[in-house]
């Protein structure tokens, strides 16, 4: 439990950080038309799940942070392994919480899920991108 409230912690805190990480050419036509609550997706195992899943019920991004998340997530390579993301560590990159909702880019529209370990999938008619 620990490890998850300090995973949570530590995404949310990068995303709230000022955009010094920013590219320098950022896209101001990206607009947030839809957020969804977080879910948590999880089992019950040990009771453990209790805290998880209230701490992933007070999970919240706001339309800045799934903004910053979109423009400054790296796309993960695919190898004969899986995927793989530089900027997230392997033992960090999934957790039983999931904020789904969507987004429209310069006229694209995308579905997006952000997990909470910091991984997220965009989705759009012609392709899937997952990012960390």
């Amino acid at each position: 439990m620990y490890k998850f409230m300090r995973v949570i912690f530590i995404v949310v805190s990068c995303f709230a950080m000022n955009n010094s990480f920013a590219f320098s050419e950022t896209n101001t036509k990206i607009s947030i038309t839809k957020i969804d609550k977080s879910v948590f997706s999880g089992n019950n195992f040990e009771g453990s799940a209790d805290a998880e899943v209230k701490a992933c019920n007070k999970w919240k991004l706001t339309p800045a942070a799934i903004k910053k998340i979109y423009q400054l997530s790296e796309v993960c390579e695919t190898s004969n392994s899986g995927q793989f993301c530089r900027s997230v560590p392997p033992d960090f990159n999934w957790m039983p919480c999931d904020i789904d909702g969507e987004l429209i880019d310069d006229g694209v529209a995308w579905h997006f899920s952000i997990n909470a370990a910091g991984m997220s999938v965009w989705r759009n008619e012609q392709q899937e991108i997952t990012k960390g």
